[in-house]
């Protein structure tokens, strides 16, 4: 399991208690191993100044690196922007180093999970164990899924900002009918898809994280699971829906889960409309009880 933070990252008693829940649910109880991946674009001197800010109970968890590194590492044809706009590309990059591992959970630093993580990733589990056992006679899933998402696998909108530059990504993908979307700020990913993208990456092909790797496990037939977790909409707020047609779901997908409208965005989105409102009036007050579910995002400076 492996917490993805950058160089911007404050550790704060409320950040501190997080990644030790992280650490102890996710790992000691749940049996990840758990990793703490830093982004630092530092000289040396700064870096070992920055490291030290750590908390010492983490610091064997910690591993770093640098955009120059995702640069030497990706595949020569491939081309790397940057951290935002294609944060697999370090996933990538440690499952190729780490080949100890078939699958791995990234998380950004800042969801939020109410809950326990043990518990939630046992269910997550058998969820998808469910789906299995009740699989087509014609799928072919896998006992670990490729991806699993938190949110919705959908088709990107038509007029999707992020498709304005993307030309060599559609063209590969054979158009936008063809791409699938979600929200990557958890994902699981299992070595098959890692290695499929960086097939990808050799052939000149790098995009937009929030579609390239949902796409490219659905054009290689790769299984995609969504886990539905519960989503919060307070004062009537109403969610966006999304939903693709039976036929337009990858082969080998649980289908179960989305073949009716489900619900996306309050409480687990892009922007914190909800979220942070969400979480903060949980975490400030014990008394209230709440389903376990992932929050995004949450910002703020005694969240960091």
């Amino acid at each position: 399991m492996i917490l993805r933070i950058g160089e911007n990252q404050v550790w704060k008693s409320p950040f501190v208690s997080y990644v030790r829940s992280l650490v102890m649910e996710a790992g000691y109880l749940a049996g990840y191993d758990v990793i703490i991946y830093i982004h630092l674009d530092l000289i040396d001197e700064k870096k070992a100044v920055w490291l030290e800010k750590i908390p010492q109970e983490f610091r064997p968890l910690v591993q770093t690196f640098s955009t120059q590194d995702l640069r030497k590492w990706i595949p020569k044809q491939a081309v790397f922007k940057n951290v935002y706009e294609q944060n697999h590309t370090p996933i990538q990059m440690f499952m190729a180093k780490n080949t100890k591992y078939h699958f791995v959970y990234s998380i950004e630093n800042d969801v939020r999970l109410i809950g326990r993580w043990d518990t939630f990733l046992t269910d997550v589990d058998l969820e998808y164990s469910f789906h299995r056992k009740h699989k087509n006679e014609d799928q072919d899933m896998p006992v670990i899924p490729d991806l699993v998402s938190f949110q919705t696998i959908h088709r990107p909108g038509a007029q999707w900002p992020w498709f304005q530059t993307e030309h060599a990504c559609l063209k590969r993908f054979g158009g936008k009918i063809n791409t699938r979307s979600s929200l990557g700020v958890v994902w699981g990913w299992s070595r098959r898809l890692t290695d499929s993208m960086t097939q990808y990456n050799a052939e000149g092909i790098n995009c937009y994280f929030e579609y390239f790797a949902p796409s490219v496990a659905y054009q290689q037939n790769l299984t995609t699971f969504f886990y539905q977790h519960p989503l919060y909409c307070p004062n009537g707020a109403e969610p966006g829906r999304h939903s693709l047609n039976l036929i337009d779901f990858g082969k080998n997908d649980p289908k179960l889960v989305q073949l009716e409208k489900v619900a996306v965005g309050c409480s687990y989105f892009f922007v914190n409309s909800y979220s942070k409102l969400f979480w903060d009036a949980w975490y400030q007050n014990p008394e209230i009880c709440r389903p376990p579910a992932l929050v995004h995002p949450v910002k703020g400076e005694i969240f960091n």
